[in-house]
């Protein structure tokens, strides 16, 4: 819409300029419809109408009235015809794409429901299933995918890798130690992006981990809101909800660790998760390079420690998957 605007101003402009041109023997469209006696904001707003009736199927009442006015007007009918042919087509492409992503869902969703229905599933978790397939599987089949663009796959590694870190970057540069890794070093930022990092897809209601589960990610909310609970040692439940730009868990990538409560999902939401056995095998393999790395995990194990050594002596109350500890975070270099 705004490059039509735009091809119609200069039009426009071209249009006005040849009807104030003096033709000898033939009068312009300027004299026969008396708009020199307009003020300016007539004569620039008549110009782009008539242009726009060139490149759509409007109407206009203003005609060329000698041959250079007749061949302008010839010249823009058929740039008219090329643009307004491009713009159907790209309109009947897209609706042709459209259509057939809906067709091929539907014909899943079908096969999906009597599947579900001849295994003797639940008519409460059918429904469950397939309004989490309506509302979160259907929009995205209409995204294009990383896995879709097939030039992708051609480029050279390095490229491809640099795609793969501005796509994730800004999901876990929320936390100061990946956003200082960045700057420091782009090519271990790059392969924690590439090898490192999943998504996780989760919706409502769904649980991420329990108590006592053996930890194994970091994890990072792009969308959505999770709500985490953990049993402090007076048997009382305390709560904690969790929005986009939070992150858990980032112990497991510096100790072992065992989750010290639940988490699941207050809505469908979406993760980005740090596999923390991969983090380390791309810190190991880049040691020598590190030293940000081994001063951040050392800092924050030690705080970890202390916080628990300066605690009430309740089985840990400070313990958290939501632990964060300020003294690491403060050794590392502040980058906006």
């Amino acid at each position: 819409m705004a490059s039509i605007l735009v091809i119609s101003h200069f039009l426009g402009c071209l249009w006005f300029s040849v009807g104030v041109m003096e033709i000898s023997g033939w009068p312009s469209w300027v004299q026969v419809y008396a708009a020199e006696d307009k003020d300016w904001s007539w004569q620039y707003l008549t110009s782009l109408h008539w242009s726009l009736t060139q490149l759509t199927p409007g109407s206009m009442d203003v005609q060329p009235q000698n041959i250079p006015e007749r061949a302008v007007a010839v010249m823009v009918l058929v740039l008219g015809l090329v643009v307004f042919s491009s713009i159907v087509s790209s309109i009947t492409a897209a609706m042709n794409s459209l259509k057939s992503i809906t067709a091929r869902y539907n014909r899943q969703r079908w096969v999906l429901r009597r599947f579900l229905r001849e295994q003797g599933i639940s008519p409460e978790l059918i429904t469950r299933v397939t309004v989490y397939s309506d509302n979160i599987i259907k929009p995205r089949l209409r995204e294009v995918s990383l896995s879709d663009v097939e030039l992708l796959k051609l480029l050279p590694r390095s490229l491809y890798m640099d795609v793969v870190l501005e796509l994730n970057d800004q999901d876990i540069e929320v936390h100061p130690f990946f956003r200082a890794l960045h700057v420091t070093n782009r090519v271990v930022m790059q392969k924690v992006c590439n090898v490192a990092l999943q998504q996780v897809v989760l919706s409502e209601g769904d649980v991420l981990f329990s108590l006592g589960e053996t930890a194994h990610s970091m994890f990072f909310v792009k969308s959505g809101e999770m709500k985490y609970a953990r049993l402090r040692h007076n048997h009382t439940w305390e709560r904690e909800q969790l929005e986009k730009k939070h992150w858990f868990c980032e112990a497991v990538l510096w100790t072992a660790w065992v989750h010290q409560g639940n988490m699941r999902a207050n809505s469908d939401s979406e993760l980005s998760a740090v596999d923390s056995l991969k983090l380390q095998e791309v810190c190991l393999n880049h040691g020598a390079e590190l030293p940000i790395a081994r001063r951040y995990g050392c800092a924050f194990v030690r705080g970890m420690n202390e916080l628990i050594l300066k605690g009430d002596h309740d089985d840990g109350v400070h313990l958290s998957d939501l632990l964060q500890v300020q003294s690491a975070m403060d050794l590392l270099p502040k980058y906006s």
